[in-house]
Parts: structure tokens; sequence; C-alpha cells
């Protein structure tokens, strides 16, 4: 589903602003830069659906403020214009039932605005078999008052001593200066359809919306300013980080080499032992601890501990005294059964 924006073309009953006026003609309603839509029964019936769910009158604003972002104050730019409730006449979506606010009555009688553009969505939903697709209206978002119709001979909405009051014509619609300059504002391109623009510039809005509230400011400029120094704080931590943990880092390998030193010189592991251990558990404390806690008596030959000798259990099979079947954590029983297996494999 994709919302799309509209100008209309409207009759004009005097010089008061009306009370009613037509939205969508029945039917196709054709463009000159994208396909037509359509507002057939099923249109009207989808949107009125809507309407029913949503439960509330529509909303008039200025130049669809409502889907463009703003620094300033949300509640002067999301003022409403006015308000109405849709009605299918004919198979014919008109507002009705219309109230404008006493400002927007005024900027109307004085040709402030004078025109209106609707926004809607739609979807592309196929008619029969023959597998052609068209894109039907099934919601009204709201209405928007405007200065630049792209399309000539559009009646306003309040009619001037030089307006003819000559019935409408089909509805069509352009790319018309406010687009352009709502496409530069929010950074889409030139060529962006009215449906990228109002997506795009709703995005913005709730960007700018949610920044504005977290920076606890009220307008953009004091907004980025406070941005700024979250991004700076946040590099400064990034660093801080860094070297907090390179620091980390040296302080455990200098607790991990004293260990196994004092392990070495304690003569409970050998030098090769130690290396291995430095190598094998880095920075890995308590990993370390649990290795080191094994080695409780000294490595044989060391401190005077005289060197058992080996027992011959048969041709093959040499058997190492039980202080150094402890210093490898094996039992004799093992040794011998590891021996045998070797043997059997021409391993010996």
């Amino acid at each position: 589903m994709t919302i799309e924006t509209s100008f209309l073309r409207l009759d004009a009953a005097g010089p008061e602003p009306p009370t009613e006026f037509r939205i969508f003609a029945a039917g196709t309603i054709r463009f000159r830069d994208r396909p037509s839509v359509l507002f057939d029964a099923a249109a009207a019936e989808s949107v009125m659906q809507r309407a029913a769910d949503f439960g509330a009158e529509y909303p008039l604003d200025y130049g669809h403020a409502h889907f463009v972002a703003s620094s300033g104050d949300p509640a002067e730019h999301h003022k409403a214009a006015g308000w109405f409730k849709p009605e299918v006449r004919n198979g014919e979506l008109w507002a009705t039932g219309v109230t404008w606010t006493p400002a927007a009555r005024e900027k109307l009688r004085n040709r402030e605005y004078r025109y209106i553009s609707p926004a809607y969505k739609i979807d592309t939903v196929k008619l029969d078999s023959s597998g052609a697709s068209v894109r039907r209206v099934t919601e009204l978002v709201n209405v928007a008052l405007t200065n630049v119709p792209a399309t000539s001979g559009l009646k306003p909405l309040v009619a001037s001593t030089n307006d003819s009051g000559t019935s409408p014509g089909e509805e069509r619609h352009n790319m018309g200066i406010e687009s352009m300059v709502l496409a530069a504002t929010i950074g889409a391109p030139a060529s962006a359809s009215e449906a990228d623009l109002l997506a795009r510039a709703g995005m913005h809005k709730d960007v700018a919306t949610e920044v504005l509230k977290l920076a606890a400011v009220d307008n953009a400029k004091e907004a980025l300013g406070v941005v700024a120094a979250w991004k700076a704080k946040a590099a400064e931590a990034d660093a801080l980080r860094v070297q907090l943990a390179a620091v980390e880092t040296e302080k455990r390998k200098a607790e991990i080499d004293a260990k196994v030193q004092a392990k070495v010189e304690a003569k409970l592991i050998t030098p090769a032992q130690g290396d291995w251990a430095r190598a094998h558990f880095a920075t890995n404390v308590e990993g370390l601890d649990a290795f080191l806690a094994t080695f409780t008596a000294p490595v044989p030959g060391t401190q005077g501990v005289p060197r058992a000798a080996p027992v011959q259990r048969d041709s093959k099979i040499v058997v190492p005294p039980p202080e150094e079947l402890k210093f490898f954590n094996i039992s004799e029983e093992d040794f011998i059964k590891t021996q045998k297996l070797m043997i059997e494999r021409g391993d010996l």
C-alpha cells in the first residue's frame, strides 16, 4: 500500500469557505506523471469502512504539514485548518460538515489559500482474469490547503469576482513547486513521486519529533548541539573502554607470569610447562589457578628428591616410579594399558 496526494478541482459557491466539497469523482482519475487511480464502489466501501474504524472527524491542514518534519513548535506546525466527515454521494467521495478554524476561514477569505489537496492510500489489484491491474483508492488520510496546484483551470475553494463558477472538470495531478520544495527539503531526488515524498517526509517527521523529545529541547539547532555532545561523549567513552581493556589485559598477563614463575622457582613445574601455561592461559587467571593447583609435589629429580628406578614389567613395558606417575596424573594400571595398546599398534 502506498500513499499519494492529488490536487483536485472543486466548485466555488461564493466568497465564503464551503461547508462541503467533492474529494473524488466516481470512476478513473487520470494523472500526467503516473498511472491513474480508481474510485469505484469497492474503493468507496473501503474508504468508508476505514472512516468508520477511525471514528472521528478528518483534519484539514496546511500544505500536508502533518507529513513534514519541522524544527518548530509541533503544536503550531500541526495545527488543523478545519475538520470534516467523508461521505459517499452517487459514487463520489465528498467532505461534508466542514468546519473551518477562525484562522483558516480568514486565510480563505483573504485568498491566502485557495485550493485543496487530499492525501490517500492505494492498493494495486486485478479486476479480472486478463491480468490487468488498477490502482484503487483504499483510504483517505487527510486533506490539505495548498496554493500551487499543477493543473490549470482548477476551481478555488473560495470564489472571487473573477471566478467563472463553471462546473469542475476531471481531476488531474502533476508535481508542482510544493513537491519540488519538499523534495529539496528532505533530500529526495527531484524525480520522486509524491508517494515517496510523503513516506520520506513522514519518516523525517517521526525522527525529528523523537530527537527533540530525547534532547529535551524545542528546536532543531539546539537538538543538533545536544546530539553532537552525545557523539563526542560516546567517542570519549569508547576510547576509555579500549584503554581500560588494554590495561586490564596487561595486568592479567603480569599476574599470570608471576604465578607461573613462582611455580617454576618452587620446582613444582618445569620451565617448559611454565611457557606452555603462559601461552595457553594468556589472560585466563582463573583457568591458570585451577591448572597450577594440581602441581603440589616437586618435579622428580629436583630439590634433592632422588628419581626412583623404573620397574620392568615385561620385555617391552617399563613403568615409571610412582612419583612420576602422580606428577602426570596417571595410574600404573592405566599406564600399562596404554603401553600395551601402543605395542599392539606397533608404536613401541
